[in-house]
């Protein structure tokens, strides 16, 4: 998971938004499943005064998060019905790969 900081008066697009900190793929699941507190550190310069935060995951969270993932698996695997159906198809081989290569593209998302 990737933590970025910035100024609450920008939008996240805005490069004044920047990465600051990294959350391992386990560290992550590990907070997720015991309801542990995960804290990394968001300061944005070393020499500067040290931030932290911390994210503390509790039973109501959850819920949303998995109703969250589902719904995005479901979108997922939509789309590679589609690509199934497009590969499958009567389409020229050309035809086929410029579909697939648009909707790959839009798998990423």
């Amino acid at each position: 998971m990737k933590v970025f900081r910035g100024p609450a008066s920008t939008t996240f697009e805005h490069d004044t938004h920047e990465l600051v900190s990294r959350v391992k793929a386990a560290d992550l699941d590990e907070g997720i499943k015991s309801g542990a507190k995960i804290r990394f550190n968001i300061s944005k310069v070393a020499n500067d005064r040290q931030a932290v935060c911390t994210v503390c995951f509790e039973e109501s969270d959850i819920l949303p998060m998995i109703r969250g993932l589902l719904e995005r698996l479901a979108g997922r695997q939509d789309l590679l019905s589609q690509i199934a159906a497009t590969v499958n198809g009567e389409k020229e081989a050309e035809v086929k790969v410029r579909i697939v290569q648009k909707k790959l593209a839009s798998f990423s998302k």
